[in-house]
């Protein structure tokens, strides 16, 4: 059976970003588009207008190099300020690049967890 990639609903991206690089060129290399492209410097998502992203999504996977944090939000073992600190970069703004795809966020690049989240 072939692997068929899901679509993207919605992509934060900063251009000049090394991690939002990375990302465009995974999502380049597999001909992923998607649905809503937000530009992160025209369309800041700061810290107290996270709550309408975190709305969309059941789970994050936080990636920060070669380390990934998973989060379950139904479970609620994680409180507001766990689930801040993996999202909410140095500026105060929900770190780019940051990807729903179903209900789920993706923030930050790892290709492994890119290549496990974005293939069926």
């Amino acid at each position: 059976m072939k692997n068929t990639v899901k679509q993207i609903d919605w992509y934060y991206h900063r251009n000049g970003c090394t991690t939002c690089g990375k990302s465009q060129n995974y999502l380049s290399k597999h001909k992923i588009e998607p649905k809503i492209f937000v530009d992160a410097r025209k369309n800041t998502i700061t810290q107290d207008k996270v709550d309408s992203v975190l709305a969309r999504v059941n789970q994050i996977y936080s990636c920060k190099g070669n380390k990934v944090d998973h989060i379950n939000l139904s479970d609620k073992a994680h409180d507001q300020e766990s689930i801040l600190k993996l999202i909410i970069g140095p500026t105060g703004n929900l770190r780019a690049p940051s990807i729903i795809i179903d209900k789920t966020l993706l923030v930050g690049f790892n290709e492994e967890t890119f290549a496990k989240i974005l293939a069926n």
